[in-house]
């Protein structure tokens, strides 16, 4: 039975630390504006669409009445992978992960909505909900990436209300609160062979969320004739996630 004992310490280690690094910059969302993206994202703090009320709120003195937008978008990334080795310990021995190669991409909606109320000729209040992170990605159970990951998903939601105030005729300063919360699943393979021998593999699968973080942003508008020039500043987040780990396809004898 030392075998077993040890099977469940292992299993218990990784499902408190059961995934690898995740560079979240690679999940990261700047669909707020079909315009923007026409763009290639240039001149997003200088933009003439509502969706600036996220990139620099100062812009938003350029708008002489309430008006609001609402964006959809449908994001679905398609990449292949090959494995070209890909290996496990069986008791003792080494041998080539059975699976296949194939695509990671999954499919996700992305909303943004903003709104942008003018209190009088030089005061702006707005308001914008977007997803600034909410990609996903599944190498499907039979990968031969399984052990390193099933399938991974980071979402958050960003609340910005914002003031804006036009100084003069040329600047435009603004200052917000933005409310986060963040999402995170992360899923993977654990091969147990390397105690049991013929074992079916088990999945881990890790699921928390944290609670609402304060965070801040501010930006400065410039603008003479047809130019403008923006500045614009977002404070950072730091997310401490909680939730659940779920061991799935243990059978009767390792759950002794």
């Amino acid at each position: 039975m030392t075998g077993i004992n040890y099977l469940k310490y292992l299993i218990f280690s990784v499902c408190l630390t059961a995934s690898s690094l995740v560079y979240s910059a690679a999940f990261q969302l700047n669909d707020k504006s079909a315009a923007t993206l026409g763009r290639a994202n240039a001149g997003t703090a200088v933009s003439d669409d509502m969706s600036v009320q996220f990139w620099n709120p100062a812009a938003t003195t350029q708008f002489e009445q309430f008006g609001f937008s609402v964006v959809g978008s449908v994001i679905r990334p398609s990449n292949e992978y090959d494995v070209l080795r890909s290996t496990r310990t069986n008791q003792l021995m080494i041998e080539p992960v059975p699976g296949n190669d194939s695509t990671l991409g999954a499919t996700t909606f992305v909303p943004s909505i903003f709104a942008v109320y003018p209190i009088n000729d030089r005061l702006v209040a707005s308001v914008g909900v977007t997803m600034p992170f909410g990609l996903s990605t599944d190498y499907g159970k039979e990968s031969k990436a399984r052990y390193f990951a099933l399938d991974s998903s980071i979402s958050s939601v960003n609340i910005n209300a914002a003031i804006a105030f036009k100084l003069n005729e040329y600047f435009s300063i603004a200052s917000g609160i933005n409310i986060i919360k963040l999402e995170a699943e992360l899923n993977q393979a654990i091969n147990l062979r390397v105690f049991e021998g013929e074992v079916d593999d088990v999945f881990i699968y890790n699921k928390g969320e944290s609670g609402w973080r304060l965070g801040w942003n501010m930006g400065i508008l410039f603008q003479s004739g047809g130019s403008r020039v923006g500045i614009s500043w977002r404070s950072g987040n730091r997310h401490h996630l909680t939730g659940d780990s779920l061991v799935k396809n243990i059978d009767d004898e390792l759950r002794e």
